[in-house]
């Protein structure tokens, strides 16, 4: 029910710009998006990543421990829209829809706060298709194969900004 009423409320919903991971800029990404140079008369300019679930995740539950993790949340059809700051204004470039594996593990720090960690993110993103991508001169299957190098250095930052939680005082 959890997972329900967060996909319900927009909670999963999570747009994230060059403001929080300095590297999401049009200079990382052109180098998927070869044609996105053209649309920003080659500056470098900030983006921003927009995290849209169509569905509410499956959470698994595991051991928590060696490559277990307490938690598997699997996103089935996840866009992820890319958005530019072209004429002072954010523009989509393009929507990659994908299926996503989440593994989450629980580590305690030195504050006693819980901190959600990822684990290993091998194999955590399948089945990608991009669309709404006309404004890049790259067809939807050469950034469908591209995508995935993007992915793999994003998703470990994006793991930093789940930040820690304090566990409530027990007893009276």
């Amino acid at each position: 029910r959890l997972t329900w009423a967060a996909y319900q409320s927009g909670f999963m919903c999570l747009t994230v710009g060059s403001n929080f991971v300095a590297q999401l800029d049009s200079a990382t990404l052109s180098l998927v998006m070869p044609s996105l140079n053209d649309l920003t008369a080659n500056d470098n300019v900030p983006m921003a990543v927009g995290i849209r679930p169509q569905a509410p995740p499956t959470v698994t539950l595991g051991a928590g421990k060696d490559a277990e993790p307490l938690l598997n949340m699997e996103f089935l059809d996840l866009d992820i829209d890319f958005f530019a700051l072209i004429e002072d204004q954010y523009i989509r470039v393009m929507t990659a829809t994908v299926d996503l594996q989440l593994p989450l593990f629980l580590d305690v720090d030195d504050k006693g706060a819980i901190v959600p960690v990822l684990g290993d993110m091998e194999n955590y993103i399948a089945n990608v298709r991009v669309k709404n991508s006309e404004a890049l001169a790259e067809t939807a299957e050469d950034l469908s194969t591209r995508l995935p190098v993007i992915l793999d250095i994003a998703l470990p930052m994006l793991g930093g900004a789940l930040g820690s939680f304090a566990l409530p005082a027990l007893g009276p």
